[in-house]
């Protein structure tokens, strides 16, 4: 059971960053790209935070993921 579980414990670290952790990552690009065109600081400011709230987001989603452990 209990390899039942790391092996569950995995597959679902796998799938996060797979899915979650990259489509993330992804908008914080798109982000950085929209800051090129923007000629508004506070505006620019306001995407520039949302930036590193997504890094810090995946950040703590990956300790998350991996401090998970099964029962012993």
């Amino acid at each position: 059971m209990a390899s039942n579980l790391a092996e569950d414990h995995d597959r679902i670290a796998a799938d996060l960053n797979d899915g979650l952790i990259h489509r993330m990552f992804a908008l914080s690009l798109d982000l950085h790209a929209a800051l090129t065109l923007l000629g508004d600081h506070q505006a620019a400011e306001k995407i520039s935070l949302a930036i590193s709230g997504l890094h810090q987001a995946i950040k703590d989603l990956r300790t998350t993921i991996y401090d998970l452990r099964p029962p012993a």
